[in-house]
């Protein structure tokens, strides 16, 4: 992931979609800090693989919470009702502010 992130040029897509997520920290990492120097309103849903267990989604959101606020962003958090199971929704809404969405079931 790191390496393919690299080879984006400036001008990154302005909405991911990134199925079947590993939930390695490292994995979510490169994409953080890519998307922390995206241009405003740039959107990024990430799928994980099924989690019965319905705990690592929102360990995952949490993490990606603390990543954000470590760099400077304030960040808007919330469990998100009707959205696809196992996914976390992250929405750049200015320079320093984050939005972020997490579901860990229907």
């Amino acid at each position: 992931m790191p390496q393919m992130l690299k080879q984006f040029p400036q001008n990154t897509p302005k909405e991911w979609k990134l199925y079947n997520m590993s939930f390695r920290e490292d994995f979510v990492l490169s994409i953080l800090n890519n998307f922390m120097k995206s241009p405003i309103e740039n959107y990024v849903l990430m799928k994980f693989r099924t989690d019965p267990s319905k705990l690592e989604c929102e360990r995952m959101a949490n993490f990606m919470e603390a990543k954000f606020i470590a760099a400077g962003f304030t960040v808007e958090t919330s469990l998100a009702f009707g959205y696809v199971e196992g996914a976390v929704y992250i929405y750049k809404l200015s320079d320093n502010i984050v939005c972020l969405r997490y579901c860990d079931g229907p």
